[in-house]
């Protein structure tokens, strides 16, 4: 082994076992290339358009006007309950039943 420069006792020896190949200067030109592609892609599906026709992604025609008309409704009313409110406080129950008396209910 030549030594390049006298004043270095210790030898010149790379602790690396093998070969790069993700170095920083690679990365940025694989996120640069990605990126670009990424644009690419992005720019040709939005000039792309809807063709005629299309609705959504679902469907590719327009629902028909029969399913779009709106159906009456049926209104169901409220009848008086068939099981009346309570007018007292439930007797099995001890803090209604305290407050009742607090309030001078009978």
């Amino acid at each position: 082994m030549t030594r390049t420069r006298p004043d270095r006792i210790v030898p010149i020896r790379d602790r690396r076992q093998s070969k790069r190949y993700l170095t920083l200067r690679n990365f940025g030109i694989a996120a640069v290339v990605l990126l670009v592609a990424f644009l690419l892609i992005t720019i040709r599906s939005e000039r792309r358009g809807v063709g005629p026709g299309d609705y959504g992604r679902l469907y590719h025609s327009e629902m028909p006007d029969a399913v779009k008309v709106a159906k009456p409704v049926e209104v169901v009313r409220d009848g008086t309950p068939s099981v009346p409110d309570e007018t007292a406080a439930d007797p099995t129950l001890v803090e209604p039943m305290g407050r009742a008396q607090w309030l001078g209910d009978t």
